[in-house]
């Protein structure tokens, strides 16, 4: 049997492990620098409930990991409103024409359908090249899909993945499918109820997870592959690489492929806080700001916020709840993004009382215009099986766990079929 060696045991890592070990013709052994799993699925019991403060929903695009809550016994509970201002979403996408939308959404579908096809297919061909360096606004505009500029608005920019008007059309399009807007509109939005980091946990009970494993040195030669940690040597048939790719630039020596990825990424900043907050509201379960969704919106403004848990029995005297909220960071410090958190929640009526957890994660990297124009996406397929080395996570696929995991499972199969000749 195959061993692949995994660095990272986010959820790239771990659906990576789950999917190769669903092939019967492989194991995985994951490495871990920190002491748990789940990486942006971070999720913290506090004050009676589980709050997740990093991965927050799943999708009809969240297939995979659907069936495995399911055959874990993990229940999802449904996010029931979810408002723009003071509007349900799905009427602000459809800006009071359902009917124009609806004839809209349908031209979308095929439109998205055709560009997704052609980067799949045609990824070398300069118009393709150019369609996928097109900050996705400018690809709505030319299509002309006023609605479809508020829907990608709100899960799009709202899931901290970028403005319209820098991010380009080739990573956009991944996660503002057709599903994701079908799920909107038929509530399919869900949370498993005790926390994405508890699936991982969960799932990561049938696989070899070494965590507090640093990855010190990894020597790769044309028919092995070694992992140095502090436990020692490892020796793997391939490497599968699920964390941050520069994180790995003192580990490793990179190849020119490597080091243009590198390059051509520029990662965003994205802070949620778990704050309790008095005086405020009402029972939507998310609330988002459309001045913060709006291309040029200053770091910092607060962009959505929702309810965090299920609703307490009764609210406590002075009517604090907890809720999750989430801003840009840009280059602002841990204490700014407080400062502006606290702002925004008083001018709309409500009192900071505390922030019991603020995480600040590195996230949504952003492909270069240029390297997309130079031919990125054809680089980085090529450059998977070099070395015996393969690539996944939100670079190569996008943050989204849905995407990541779906990436994987075309990933998993096509390194196993590569590498069992090797052996022979």
């Amino acid at each position: 049997m195959l061993t692949v060696g995994i660095v990272g045991a986010g959820p790239a890592g771990l659906s990576a492990a789950r999917l190769l070990q669903e092939t019967g013709r492989a194991r995985a052994i994951i490495f871990e620098k920190e002491e748990r799993v789940g990486g942006k699925s971070f999720s913290t019991p506090r004050y009676g409930t589980v709050h997740d403060i990093g991965t927050c929903y799943s999708t009809m695009a969240h297939a995979a990991t659907n069936r495995w809550m399911k055959e874990l016994q993990i229940e999802q509970r449904g996010i029931d409103r979810q408002m723009v201002d003071g509007a349900p979403v799905m009427r602000y996408i459809m800006g009071g024409q359902p009917f124009t939308t609806a004839s809209e959404t349908l031209r979308f579908f095929k439109a998205w359908k055709i560009q997704m096809r052609a980067f799949d297919e045609r990824p070398d061909a300069p118009e393709v090249r150019e369609a996928a360096a097109m900050p996705v606004g400018a690809w709505i505009d030319a299509h002309g899909f006023p609605s479809m500029r508020r829907y990608m608005q709100r899960g799009l920019t709202n899931m901290g993945y970028g403005y319209l008007d820098e991010t380009p059309t080739a990573q956009a399009l991944r996660w503002c499918s057709p599903s994701l807007l079908i799920s909107g509109a038929l509530k399919r939005i869900k949370a498993p109820e005790k926390g994405w980091q508890s699936f991982w946990e969960r799932l990561s009970q049938s696989l070899d997870v070494r965590l507090g494993q640093p990855v010190n040195e990894i020597r790769r030669g044309n028919d092995r592959i070694d992992i140095v940690t502090p436990a020692g040597a490892t020796r793997v048939d391939a490497l599968l690489i699920a964390a941050p790719l520069d994180e790995l630039k003192s580990a490793m020596s990179m190849t020119a492929a490597e080091q243009r990825v590198i390059d051509a990424v520029k990662w965003d900043r994205l802070a949620a806080s778990l704050a309790s907050i008095a005086g405020w509201r009402r029972n939507d379960d998310i609330v988002i700001h459309e001045e913060a969704l709006k291309p040029g919106a200053a770091p910092g403004v607060l962009l959505s916020s929702r309810v965090a848990g299920p609703p307490p029995k009764r609210k406590d005297r002075h009517g604090k709840r907890f809720f999750m909220c989430f801003q840009y960071g840009g280059m602002l410090s841990t204490e700014a993004l407080a400062e502006k958190l606290r702002y925004d929640v008083e001018r709309r009526g409500g009192y900071l009382d505390h922030i019991a957890m603020q995480k600040v994660w590195r996230f949504a990297p952003r492909y270069d215009a240029d390297a997309l124009r130079d031919g990125l996406m054809s680089q980085m397929r090529a450059m998977q099986g070099d070395q015996r080395t393969w690539y996944t996570g939100a670079t190569f696929s996008f943050e989204a766990v849905s995407n990541i995991v779906e990436f994987n499972r075309v990933l998993a199969p096509d390194m196993v079929n590569r590498l069992e000749p090797m052996r022979r």
